[in-house]
């Protein structure tokens, strides 16, 4: 009896060690392996943007990221496939505190990537940057590169800390050169418009006299073409110059 509690004994662990030893072979034959990146004392600038580049492009790509800090965290996350033979992660913090980014990656060839930062203020990153190089409304600030990884499903965490910038009012921030052309001729269609609408309501006021509704309808057909100018002002100045 003893003999057959040993025998059983021995016969589950056998089983439980050739299935822990499978399971080990099946991740490391998919070239599982979780990478991690500790951002948190260097940091990046509110409303700069962290951008990854991966070498060569891979096969699948998703992003998410959670606010470590108290308050909303709302933010910017765009993540592009394929672009020049790479694959993009650009993330761009609207407050300040900590995030942590998480990447799943999936790719069928050994691969790298890169981080950086694009920013209008290089020499704040003075110190622990690679390369400086200047991009339309701003420069591109490397980091480093890290590689080579095997094929396979990874994932790639990245704790990062954003620290509050501070503005003047009269400090404006304007759009790169390519995105002003687009807000110039929106924004001068925009007021060509209102413009016809009030001279014609100013002439009409003069010979025939004009309703109260319209001129309420020319107040709110300004303040309506003043918040359109505003919201094409932010998608033209704050939307990456890789994105566009």
């Amino acid at each position: 009896m003893r003999q057959n509690k040993v025998f059983l004994w021995l016969s589950v662990n056998l089983l439980m060690a050739i299935l822990f030893a499978s399971l080990v072979f099946m991740e490391e034959s998919q070239g599982g392996q979780a990478i991690m990146i500790d951002l948190t004392e260097n940091g990046i600038r509110q409303d700069d943007i962290l951008v990854i580049y991966i070498s060569p492009s891979v096969e699948n790509l998703k992003a998410e990221y959670d606010f470590l800090s108290s308050g909303s965290g709302n933010s910017w996350l765009y993540t592009e496939l394929n672009s020049s033979k790479r694959s993009i992660m650009e993330f761009s913090p609207k407050s300040w505190g900590i995030y942590n980014l998480t990447l799943m990656i999936r790719s069928t060839e050994n691969w790298s990537f890169t981080v950086g930062v694009y920013t209008t203020d290089p020499k704040w990153y003075s110190g622990f940057y690679k390369n400086v190089t200047s991009i339309p409304g701003g420069y591109y600030v490397e980091f480093f590169t890290i590689g080579i990884f095997p094929p396979g499903n990874h994932t790639l965490n990245i704790l990062l800390y954003s620290y509050k910038t501070t503005q003047s009012v009269f400090d404006i921030q304007l759009p790169t050169s390519v995105n002003a052309i687009f807000f110039i001729i929106a924004a001068a269609f925009i007021v060509y418009l209102n413009a016809f609408f009030l001279s014609d309501s100013f002439f009409k006021n003069k010979t025939e006299g004009v309703s109260r509704k319209r001129w309420i309808l020319s107040g709110l057909l300004i303040a309506l073409s003043l918040y359109i100018i505003y919201q094409i002002y932010l998608f033209t100045t704050f939307t990456s110059p890789w994105s566009m």
